[in-house]
């Protein structure tokens, strides 16, 4: 099987897998992605379903207007744009546990 194959497999497995999944996602958003990250998302999303596709929201910084418009801001923390007093850690905060 050749590449092209390959990615016909994949796109098949994609679609039974999306034909046969319920839907639990309402919307994902990642903030502070990495550049590779959103590349090889760009690359990948096409073999996700569309309605699904519009469900994920990948951001290379935070987009706090997008934030404040979809969420509420008693949810979002201070330095999101929102009202809750909540230190969101950093993976260095983390190890000093």
């Amino acid at each position: 099987m050749g590449f092209l194959g390959n990615i016909k497999l994949i796109k098949m497995i994609a679609r039974i897998a999306g034909d046969h999944s319920p839907e639990a996602i309402y919307q994902v958003h990642i903030v502070n992605a990495p550049w590779i990250f959103a590349k090889l998302f760009a690359a990948v999303k096409t073999f996700i379903d569309k309605d699904t596709r519009t469900k994920i929201n990948v951001y290379s910084n935070v987009p706090v207007d997008c934030f404040r418009e979809k969420l509420d801001p008693s949810l979002l923390p201070k330095e999101y744009g929102g009202d809750l007093a909540f230190e969101v850690p950093t993976p260095l905060d983390a190890r000093k546990e």
